[in-house]
């Protein structure tokens, strides 16, 4: 049965919009809500299409009530409430693009070396093997489209790409778990994605680089701790960095473009857009109990969950004037 209170309440329509609450974001598309409490016009999601990414799409499959509360009321973790492991691919991230900008690695002491021994004993090691990037042209590459099929407005998709040159686009990845970013089929839905955005996109590059997983000893300090690890990478820099070639100095593998299933990954975009309008006519947001940790890691908005409130001190709102910015006409 259709739910009869997707209407929203607070809506107050003028002669020039539908409210004057209300943040247009592009034609076909889902808009924004001025109030604070909310983040997506509730009653534009039930008949318009939602702007899609491929981690949008993973958080829908993973879990519909985690979806909610990450892209319809658009609540984010802090940045100091992050698990470790987040935190170290946030700094690696930040990293890789400073030097893809700027062609030096920065040095360490520019970072927590107590608290990231493992990403400093990287950054060192990196510098000493002097270890290569692919030429390329834009560093946090962003691309939104929106495609249409027969007889249906699809779904806005925004990709955010590490990097690209003129035909490939760049990866990068500090992972625990290296072979899961080899594997064509657990790719596609990132990688399959921005293929599709761009049809000058032969192929990719993925970066992976092992995170190191040794402990710190007791009594040992951070310094200690860091060059412990680093003279292991030294001593193994294809273990670390995957596919590192000694002599072109370069590292990871290329996926091309033929690879993947490209009109599966369509179809399957089209069908969550319409899946995730009609949770919103169905107030069908749903927990899925099953899925409250992933790599035994606890989903971040599990305490939501628990309590029914959302504290300022673990969440932020996502910025919406940056979202309502990113548009396509």
């Amino acid at each position: 049965m259709v739910r009869s209170d997707y209407s929203c309440e607070y809506r107050r329509a003028t002669d020039s919009s539908p409210c004057v609450h209300y943040i247009r974001i592009g034609s076909g598309q889902a808009g924004l809500c001025k109030l604070p409490h909310t983040f997506v016009c509730k009653e534009a999601l039930a008949t318009l299409a939602p702007r899609l990414s491929h981690s949008a799409c993973q958080d829908w499959r993973r879990c519909r009530r985690r979806y909610y509360y990450s892209h319809v009321l658009g609540y984010k973790i802090r940045e100091e409430e992050k698990s470790l492991a987040l935190k170290m691919g946030s700094l690696w991230d930040a990293i890789c693009n400073y030097y893809l900008e700027h062609r030096v690695w920065p040095s360490s002491d520019m970072f927590d070396r107590a608290s990231f021994p493992r990403v400093s004993a990287l950054l060192r090691a990196a510098a000493v093997l002097d270890v290569q990037m692919p030429l390329i042209e834009h560093v946090q590459y962003t691309i939104e489209k929106q495609l249409e099929l027969p007889e249906t407005t699809f779904p806005v998709i925004k990709a955010v790409l590490d990097a690209a040159g003129t035909d490939f686009f760049l990866e990068n990845k500090l992972v625990t778990r290296p072979k899961d970013y080899f594997d064509k089929f657990n790719l596609t839905s990132q990688v399959g994605t921005y293929f599709l955005l761009n049809e000058d996109f032969e192929y990719c590059i993925m970066q992976v680089v092992q995170k190191p997983e040794q402990r710190c000893r007791k009594d040992e300090q951070p310094e200690e701790f860091e060059e412990r690890i680093y003279q292991d990478i030294i001593s193994r820099p294809a273990h670390y960095f995957i596919g590192f070639d000694r002599k072109t100095r370069l590292f990871g593998r290329k996926f091309h473009r033929k690879e993947f299933d490209l009109a599966a990954l369509l179809w399957t975009y089209e069908n969550i857009g319409r899946e995730i309008s009609s949770a919103q006519r169905y107030d069908a947001f749903y927990p899925n109990y099953g899925a409250c940790f992933q790599y035994g890691v606890m989903c971040e908005y599990r305490p939501i969950c628990e309590t029914g409130a959302v504290s300022p001190d673990l969440y932020v709102q996502r910025s919406k004037e940056s979202y309502a910015d990113q548009t396509v006409e």
